[in-house]
């Protein structure tokens, strides 16, 4: 999809969109760290018998760290604009900024795959973002080229599709009550796993 778009864009712009969507890949790993990375562990084993409430709760912790990284994105945008002032580092970053937490939404609900061992679901997932994908940049790849922000929503449109689809789908359970009572109870074991696993990534 990348090669697609580098295709149709001009110089300038293609730049600035890979500019911040590696940013956005560096912001990532530590939303993967302390969100996905350890749900994988935990629901396989101290939160097996509570899949669904488990997942439930991490999703809210999911729109938390999503929300700090399009925040996060923003200001590099903000500040590479005072840099350069480029009105594409502007669209780039913003797109990006909209778009996060839409693909990270749908890298949460391909985890709930995993942890449920239905890979299956997640696989025909993959196959339908990228059938979305190619219909979407056939139908507005002119206007994308154009506009970078476009590009991005361009990949947030099918994750929040997918992603709902994969939500409904996957068959998480609870075969026991929730343990948890308040958010630190998830909290502190996602902290002490993340901290460590971010400086990994």
């Amino acid at each position: 999809l990348n090669l697609i778009l580098a295709r149709r864009m001009t110089k300038v712009d293609f730049g600035a969109f890979s500019a911040a969507f590696a940013t956005f890949l560096i912001l990532s790993t530590i939303y993967v760290a302390f969100v996905t990375e350890p749900m994988l562990v935990f629901a396989l084993s101290s939160r097996i018998q509570q899949q669904r409430s488990y997942v439930e709760r991490v999703s809210a912790l999911h729109w938390k760290a999503a929300g700090l990284v399009s925040i996060s994105l923003a200001l590099i945008g903000a500040v590479r604009y005072i840099i350069h002032p480029e009105v594409t580092l502007i669209h780039a970053y913003a797109g990006w900024a909209i778009a996060a937490p839409a693909i990270l939404w749908l890298w949460f609900a391909r985890r709930t795959a995993y942890i449920t061992r239905t890979p299956h679901h997640a696989a025909i997932a993959g196959v339908a973002y990228l059938l979305c994908m190619t219909v979407l940049l056939e139908v507005f790849g002119g206007v994308a080229a154009e506009y970078p922000i476009v590009a991005c929503i361009l990949f947030a449109v099918p994750s929040l599709i997918i992603a709902q689809l994969l939500r409904i789908t996957v068959p998480l359970q609870n075969v026991e009550d929730a343990v948890e009572t308040h958010c630190s109870d998830m909290w502190n074991p996602h902290w002490g796993y993340g901290r460590w696993a971010s400086l990994g990534g």
